[in-house]
């Protein structure tokens, strides 16, 4: 593991199958808490059953295709935003994000949400991999060994961003001490 990721909190779109999936493994097996979002309902189910299986911290959000920015979560409709932003502020945690092939539309979507600076203090867009060096210390050699979309990479930034920006994770650490202590 190049870096901690242990008891932090990832959010990962598109995890249920392909490079996301890897990604979203990569962090569980890493101990970190995972969320999930994706709009194939039977990938995602699987994806969810597998990894717990595994004894992997993950949540899951299925993504209604009619309807984009919709995510059911315990029988409620609600934007994937809004989802993330309610755990994190009801939490006390923050998040910064780390974009490169999304361009932005991450924040963009964080930003939506009323009251989002409660729990969002901003991102970085480094599509270029001299921008992934210079603004969120991903190792030039770790592109050149893996490329720029890797689940080392992601990790990378999603650290990077996390420590450049001051980003909490304690809020997700305060809820695995509490469930183990059950």
């Amino acid at each position: 593991m190049e870096k901690n990721v242990r008891g932090k909190g990832f959010l990962v779109t598109g995890g249920a199958m392909g490079m996301g999936k890897r990604v979203a493994e990569r962090f569980a097996r890493d101990g970190a808490r995972v969320v999930i979002w994706d709009m194939n309902k039977d990938a995602l189910e699987k994806t969810e059953a597998e990894f717990k299986g595994r004894g992997y911290d993950v949540t899951t959000y299925t993504v209604d295709v009619s309807d984009r920015e919709a995510v059911y979560a315990a029988g409620e409709e609600a934007g994937l935003a809004g989802v993330v932003g309610a755990l994190l502020a009801a939490r006390g945690a923050t998040l910064a994000v780390a974009e490169s092939c999304t361009g932005g539309l991450l924040g963009e979507r964080l930003t939506r949400v009323p009251g989002a600076s409660a729990f969002f203090l901003g991102g970085i867009i480094a599509y270029q991999n001299r921008l992934k060096t210079e603004w969120l210390e991903v190792a030039p050699e770790l592109l050149a060994e893996t490329g720029a979309v890797s689940p080392a990479v992601a990790r990378a930034m999603a650290e990077g961003v996390r420590t450049r920006c001051g980003a909490t994770t304690n809020g997700w650490e305060r809820r695995r001490r509490s469930r183990s202590s059950l």
